[in-house]
């Protein structure tokens, strides 16, 4: 039995059976050099339909993934014999399409080879000469390859992406020709029109279309017959939805290359897809494919919104009641609208906050169209006329969320946990897009839920509800017309929380609150800042005691030490009024600078940097820890952290240096002369680096010093680790 035959035994058997154990051997034949020549055998009208599509699958991906097996010699060879199959009749249609993708692949790998011994070359031109398209077989098998064609060129990711799309570039003028006269041929007028062939030429326009940036003077010689193609097929029965959508599908390709001033197509574009198609007739898919190219036309239509944006919101408040297959889609096309056209919106906006308030009880829990309605309720609101108004469509929104957040509340919080985050991150999106006058009136309709998660024993020491809740108090704070009253009540909240249950969420809140109330004349926020800082410390004294491991602990404290920089850069007096903290928050700084997590030793490198900068008392703070601050660098640069972690370090001996060089010459040399065995440096060398250190000014320089000198001591960072470890 030859090779060809055993494998066409293999591949029935798989087929019968799905052995794994026969997938793996005709997987691994699939890539073998010899698979080159058993293909051909195996594609032979005589072979099984299964034998036929294994070797045409793996005549392209041997094309594809191995193409450096084949010579320039053997091109000719392998295009012959792969056209010639290709024209082998009552090829299976399956079979068809896996060559003329192996065929896109082999010009595609031709191009890219010969691309610079012929820089004039045209892809599409060298596929027309190969597919002479005299016939309709033959036109068939251009437009098919040609289809197939920008695929093949993105999956080619060893060669520039610029090279390949200016080739595909250079390639759409002669595309758009040869697309032009197909469609004059098959004239969708004529009685005696090939609609195969036009639906064929109008799938390769899709294809080619998604690329993007293509030129516009040849996209529009085809633009017109896309146009009449969807007056066409529109009114058609409803079995041939399908045609229509991928219409729709290649309006809004070209959206991103139309100019917001396109005044010529757009128009009989917007009334084809607004008047011309029954919706009613067809599947939900017609109607969100619809939406969704309003949605990419949404910055057109702001520029445009007379008679466009009516006739378009009747269409998207359509896809918002007609269910699951068409609400995605309508709520994107909606945020498009509502973001591109927001003051055109005002005529409009009671109507659409109406179906949106009918909408939000019915959709699916914690998917994004709910984000989505509340984003645009949002940016709705702000151009209603009055207050009134505003306040009549808020319990309708953002109270039916506050309704659900506080029966979800009464759940066993492992059941009810996902619901009860999604609710608060419907009503922080709420928040992102809402101003003027009723943020207080939000705010206040969502304390009392803060409140009752807090007061929760197991709400308010969940994590993931906790962060969501800060994020959305800290996304209110911008909607407040006076945030320095109306945001106060947070405050209190804040301190119950943290007090229970630390979290970095809460700390990143309280830097925006310090940033609202840190001039204050009453000082409200310093007893708050004092009452946190108090308590991370006694957790970080906890962690020390038990011998504990602070990593545990980086993403609070992360948080904290960002909050200390942020206070150290604008509001010193909040660290002044607490100076029994001072010293321990540096240590904590100092700690969390040998931690492996970057991030960490980032925030703590920025922390210590500005306080040692802004510190009005030198002797007080920055003395007592100068020398154990040294100290601490030298072992991180020793070994202790990765070497591409030290440009905290080099910012914090900078800062040393600048502020007080006496000082850091004496540390320098004192952490020298007690750990001088760590480090396999002359006397000479440590007084080089030590003059180095001082001489530096820039952080560039700091940071480079510093990694040359841990790669000469790589030698002696594992004995540092032991003795550290030691100690």
């Amino acid at each position: 039995m030859d090779y060809a035959s055993v494998i066409d035994q293999a591949v029935k058997q798989f087929y019968a059976e799905g052995n794994n154990d026969v997938h793996s051997w005709l997987l691994k034949v699939q890539t073998s050099p010899e698979a080159w020549t058993f293909v051909w055998d195996l594609l032979h009208s005589s072979k099984s339909r299964e034998a036929q599509f294994y070797a045409a699958t793996t005549l392209h991906a041997k094309i594809s993934k191995q193409w450096d097996e084949v010579p320039k010699s053997e091109y000719p060879v392998l295009q012959e014999r792969l056209i010639n199959f290709m024209k082998q009749p009552n090829m299976p249609k399956v079979v068809l399409s896996k060559l003329c993708q192996a065929l896109a692949g082999y010009v595609t790998n031709v191009s890219i080879v010969t691309d610079n011994d012929n820089k004039d070359k045209n892809v599409v031109e060298e596929l027309t000469r190969m597919l002479s398209y005299d016939s309709p077989p033959m036109l068939e098998l251009l437009l098919r390859t040609l289809s197939l064609l920008p695929v093949e060129f993105e999956r080619r990711h060893n060669v520039r992406r610029a090279k390949l799309h200016k080739c595909l570039i250079n390639s759409w003028y002669k595309t758009t020709c040869l697309l032009q006269e197909v469609f004059s041929v098959t004239n969708l007028n004529s009685e005696y029109t090939n609609n195969d062939m036009h639906l064929l030429a109008m799938e390769c326009a899709l294809s080619w279309l998604k690329v993007g940036q293509l030129p516009l003077e040849a996209t529009g010689q085809i633009y017109p017959h896309l146009l009449t193609a969807a007056a066409y097929y529109a009114p058609t029965s409803s079995q041939r939805w399908t045609e229509v959508e991928s219409t729709l599908h290649a309006f809004e390709a070209v959206a991103d290359s139309v100019g917001i001033e396109e005044s010529h197509y757009i128009p009989a574009l917007m009334d084809l897809v607004l008047s011309h198609i029954p919706y009613d007739h067809y599947p939900g898919e017609v109607l969100a494919c619809a939406c969704s190219t309003m949605g990419a036309y949404a910055e057109w239509i702001g520029e445009h919104p007379d008679p466009w944006l009516e006739r378009v919101l009747r269409i998207v408040t359509l896809g918002l009641t007609r269910g699951s297959v068409t609400a995605p889609f309508a709520t994107m096309a909606l945020k498009d609208l509502a973001r591109e056209c927001e003051q055109q919106l005002t005529p409009f906006a009671p109507s659409i906050l109406n179906t949106i308030e009918q909408t939000l009880p019915n959709i699916t829990p914690g998917c994004a169209e709910g984000l989505r309605m509340m984003y645009v309720a949002g940016k709705l609101l702000n151009i209603l006329p009055s207050v009134d108004e505003q306040l009549a469509h808020l319990d309708a929104t953002l109270g039916l969320c506050i309704i659900k957040i506080r029966e979800l509340l009464q759940q066993p919080w492992f059941m009810a946990r996902g619901a009860v985050m999604n609710q608060l991150k419907m009503a922080t999106m709420f928040f992102s897009t809402l101003e003027g006058s009723i943020g207080k009136a939000v705010l206040d309709g969502l304390l009392p839920i803060f409140s009752q998660i807090v007061a929760h024993p197991e709400w308010g020491q969940d994590n993931f509800t906790l962060e969501e809740m800060y994020i959305c108090a800290q996304k209110s704070l911008m909607s407040l017309l006076h945030p320095e009253e109306d945001a106060r009540p947070l405050l209190s909240i804040l301190a119950n929380s943290y007090k229970i249950w630390p979290h970095p969420a809460a700390l990143n809140l309280l830097r925006q609150l310090i940033l609202l109330f840190g001039r204050d004349p009453n000082n409200v926020i310093g007893p708050v800042f004092a009452d946190i800082s108090s308590i991370t410390l006694s957790g970080v004294r906890a962690c020390r005691s038990v011998n504990g491991n602070l990593s545990d602990w980086t993403e609070l404290m992360e948080a904290y030490l960002g909050l200390l920089a942020q206070i150290c850069k604008k509001n010193t007096r909040l660290l002044l009024q607490i100076p029994e903290q001072i010293p321990e928050m540096l240590q904590c700084g100092i700690d969390c600078l040998t931690l492996p997590e970057s991030s960490t030793v980032k925030a703590a490198g920025h922390f210590l940097t500005h306080a040692i900068m802004q510190s009005p008392h030198p002797q007080t703070f920055i003395q007592p820890i100068g020398q154990q601050l040294v100290y601490v660098i030298l072992q991180c640069v020793g070994g202790q952290v990765p070497r591409r972690y030290l440009e905290a370090h080099a910012e914090v001996l900078l800062t040393l240096n600048k502020i007080c060089i006496e000082w850091t010459a004496q540390w320098l040399r004192v952490a020298f002369e007690k750990h001088g065995a760590l480090f396999k440096f002359s006397q000479t060398q440590k007084e080089n680096f030590i003059k180095n250190v001082l001489r530096e000014r820039t952080n560039k320089r700091m940071y480079d010093l510093l990694q040359d000198f841990s790669l000469q001591n790589l030698p002696s960072a594992t004995n540092w680790n032991v003795m550290t470890r030691k100690q």
